[in-house]
């Protein structure tokens, strides 16, 4: 029987490593990861290291990762800055492709954001239509795409009119316009949408601590009166483990159709009992929850308002996942999404004062 083989784009991120991680022990597919070249490095090294360290094995690179094979690419370049040969080899072997790649920084350029989100995403679809033996395209979304959307957004939900924080979030809108518009041309792309990815679920460990680990870290310092965040609000967190092992399970059902997910816990933190516990957690007073005028009224540096300015809005969402359908799925293949609780939370904080 011929064995599967699946192509992964940015592996070496925070999601797409851990999907990498669940193929490899959770399946028997062959994996190509397509790793940007690193100045100093070669990409025989950088990939070694890279999937030493994930797997956390001593043994022998190619007794470790004998299904995993490395290739030097770039999805933001024509044929995903691959040679001819290499292109052609694999669009007759591969069965199914993740393109979890994406440039997730909320203050990049547009430039950039357009030539990995965008780009990358052109240079996706492109493949998908030009392999013929492949299964489906396993595409990487995020709920942001939901902007200043108010009210429900659900997972057939998609150009409902809504404005954007960043250019971040109008790329990634951008871009699964475009994965909408393959599929109606009768292609099968999943798409999923994860949350505020986080670190790994027994101990809270991450690659790049983001949004969360930020507004923690500002918690942890305990010289802030005040901070400009909603009593009201509240914000979806998943860990990385859990959200690829949801995609990685959904990728694999046995349907005919396209299908939306939204990589979600089933319910929210609220803001105030995440600044409660981590207070608490780091022995330092509470600060004052007040409005953003409020707040730069009273004397907020330039660099704080920036910082704030950068993140501030996902503390303060103004929209409501439905995963209704999400979960529907899910039950199907006995599984479901997750329900985090205040043990999780101090498991993230545990890891903080590692870092």
């Amino acid at each position: 029987m011929k064995t599967t083989k699946v192509l992964l784009t940015g592996a070496t991120g925070l999601l797409g490593s851990r999907i990498l991680k669940f193929l490899v022990f959770n399946t028997n597919v062959d994996i190509v990861l397509l790793i940007r070249g690193r100045e100093g490095l070669s990409i025989l090294d950088r990939g070694q290291q890279f999937v030493t360290h994930l797997l956390k094995q001593n043994i022998p690179f190619d007794k470790q990762v004998r299904r995993i094979s490395i290739l030097r690419g770039d999805v933001s370049l024509p044929y995903l800055g691959l040679n001819n040969k290499i292109y052609n080899q694999l669009l007759q072997s591969t069965h199914q492709i993740f393109h979890c790649a994406a440039l997730t920084k909320f203050n990049a350029s547009a430039e950039a954001l357009a030539s990995c989100n965008i780009e990358g995403t052109k240079h996706f679809l492109k493949f998908v239509k030009q392999c013929h033996v492949l299964k489906s395209g396993e595409y990487i979304s995020s709920i942001f795409i939901a902007g200043k959307h108010r009210g429900e957004f659900s997972e057939i939900d998609l150009d409902k009119g809504q404005r954007f924080n960043n250019l971040y979030e109008k790329s990634k809108f951008d871009a699964e316009i475009e994965v909408r518009r393959c599929v109606k041309e009768g292609f099968k792309i999943n798409v999923y949408r994860p949350s505020v990815i986080v670190g790994e679920y027994v101990d809270g460990s991450v690659i790049n601590p983001g949004l969360l680990y930020q507004l923690f870290k500002l918690l942890k310092l305990g010289i802030y009166s005040n901070l400009p965040l909603s009593k009201e609000s509240s914000i979806n967190i998943i860990p990385c483990d859990i959200a690829a092992e949801i995609i990685c399970r959904l990728s694999a059902l046995q349907t005919k159709q396209s299908s939306v997910y939204h990589v979600v816990a089933r319910k929210d933190f609220q803001i105030e009992q995440l600044v409660e516990i981590a207070c608490k957690f780091f022995l330092v007073k509470k600060p004052h929850l007040v409005k953003w005028e409020e707040y730069v009224v009273d004397g907020c540096t330039i660099v704080e308002k920036r910082i704030w300015e950068s993140f501030l809005p996902y503390f303060r969402l103004r929209y409501k996942v439905n995963s209704n359908l999400s979960q529907k799925a899910l039950l199907k293949i006995n599984s479901s999404l997750p329900i985090l609780k205040e043990d999780f939370i101090l498991r993230v904080l545990k890891y903080m004062q590692i870092l």
